[in-house]
């Protein structure tokens, strides 16, 4: 029976992309809502890209946007003062919170896998979504037991999804920052969850030791933030919900963390566009 249970273990990585990436999606949708009390309903989506992404709601009183009570009390543990869906998206002590426990979450996934020593590296998650409205039996994002609908979620916000890709996958493309005449999108609730202190961990083959900052790359779509895992003084932040104000650019999440290609590979890259 041993041998037995050994062999499956070694198969794990076997099965199909869709279904580990399931278990993956499901498995971060959890951790994340132990973390975050304030969640009320949450879909991470991304098991066939790089990256994980996710949409949640948060927890608030039938048919009004007054924030519940157990949400009303991680918003005064993490220093918040909302208390309304709207507040919540632009208050940059709960973002600040968020980015913490999501970073949490993300080192807990990079430990599992380190610790039983799997093939593929686990899935990070790197971006989220705060919506402004709650699901709904009304819409189909929720049955008529409550619970999520992840394919109808996931078809309804999909234009969501592919822009938090965006975001990340093309740094340079700007959105409407907040406090604009835009006010009220979804770009306020948006935020950028930074790995790199345990991501740097990963082998040689899944992240290259020359992670350095572009020249020019200054700024991250739906605005820039702090380092999920420095400490932030709430004083710092400026108005627009801006985090890390003040500080050195080298704190300020400006780009996609995935690997940069090495010099050598880069040139071969070169060669080969200039002879195909």
């Amino acid at each position: 029976v041993k041998e037995k249970m050994e062999s499956m273990l070694d198969r794990s990585d076997l099965r199909s992309p869709g279904e580990a990436g399931l278990d993956e999606e499901t498995k971060m949708e959890r951790m994340v809502q132990n973390k975050v009390d304030a969640i009320e309903n949450i879909v991470v989506a991304g098991s066939e890209r790089k990256y994980l992404v996710c949409i949640f709601t948060l927890g608030c009183d039938p048919n009004s946007n007054v924030l519940s009570d157990r949400s009303l009390k991680f918003m005064r543990d993490c220093g918040s003062d909302a208390k309304t869906i709207e507040e919540a998206r632009c208050c940059p002590s709960f973002r600040t919170s968020l980015l913490k426990r999501f970073a949490e979450c993300n080192k807990k996934v990079f430990e599992e896998w380190k610790k039983h020593k799997t093939k593929s590296q686990p899935l990070q998650l790197r971006r989220f979504m705060i919506l402004s409205r709650p699901f709904d039996q009304s819409d189909g994002t929720l049955d008529q037991y409550g619970n999520v609908q992840r394919q109808v979620v996931i078809n309804t916000y999909n234009d969501i999804l592919e822009s938090m890709y965006d975001a990340v996958d093309n740094p340079t493309q700007q959105e409407a920052p907040q406090g604009s005449n835009q006010a009220g999108t979804e770009e306020e609730g948006a935020g950028y969850v930074d790995n790199r202190d345990h991501r740097q961990q990963f082998s040689a083959d899944a992240l290259s030791q020359d992670d350095t900052k572009p020249e020019g790359d200054e700024e991250l779509p739906f605005g820039p933030f702090v380092n999920a895992h420095q400490n932030v003084n709430v004083n710092d932040l400026v108005n627009n919900g801006m985090l890390g104000a003040g500080k050195q650019k080298k704190d300020l999440l400006v780009r996609s963390r995935e690997p940069a290609p090495a010099l050598h590979k880069r040139m071969i890259s070169s060669f080969k566009a200039c002879f195909p």
